[in-house]
C-alpha cells in the first residue's frame, strides 16, 4: 500500500493497492483485544465479594466465562442527521464497562490507547500496566 502527501494543498491522497482484502474493524478490534487482555487480565475477570466483604477479581477459567464481544449492524445512518455537512458512510463504536474498583478513568484511557496500538499492528502496548 502506498499513500502520498501532496505538499501543494496539504491533503492526503491515497493510492492503495491491497493484495488481500482488509479485515473488517470488528475482527481487528477482537483480535487486538484478545492480545491486550494478556496485559490487562483483571479487566477480563469478574469482581466478587468475599465473605469478609473484601473485593476479589476472579481471573481464571473456573470463575470466568470470558469477555463478551458483541458486533451489531445498522441498516440506516439517518440517526446521524445532526452531523450537517458531513457525509457519513460507515463507522464503528467501541464500548467498555468496568468497575472503578478495578480501573480508574486514566487506566481506562491507557487501556484504549494500548488497544489502538495493537490494532495498528504493534506487538505490545508501549506502556504496560502494573497491577
Amino acid at each position: 500500500m502506498s499513500c502520498l502527501l501532496n505538499p501543494s494543498n496539504q491533503h492526503l491522497h491515497s493510492q492503495c493497492d491491497f493484495d488481500v482484502k482488509p479485515k473488517d474493524p470488528a475482527s481487528i478490534i477482537q483480535e487486538s483485544l484478545s492480545k491486550l487482555l494478556v496485559y490487562y487480565y483483571p479487566l477480563a475477570g469478574k469482581v466478587k465479594i468475599e465473605t469478609d466483604g473484601r473485593l476479589r477479581i476472579a481471573c481464571n477459567a473456573d470463575d470466568n466465562n470470558g469477555l463478551p464481544f458483541l458486533v451489531g449492524t445498522a441498516c440506516k445512518l439517518s440517526s446521524l442527521n445532526h452531523l450537517h455537512g458531513i457525509d457519513v458512510q460507515a463507522g464503528f463504536t467501541v464500548a467498555l464497562r468496568l468497575s472503578h474498583s478495578v480501573c480508574d478513568g486514566f487506566g481506562a484511557a491507557r487501556f484504549f490507547q494500548a488497544l489502538t496500538e495493537l490494532a495498528s499492528g504493534k506487538d505490545a502496548p508501549s506502556v504496560k500496566p502494573v497491577w
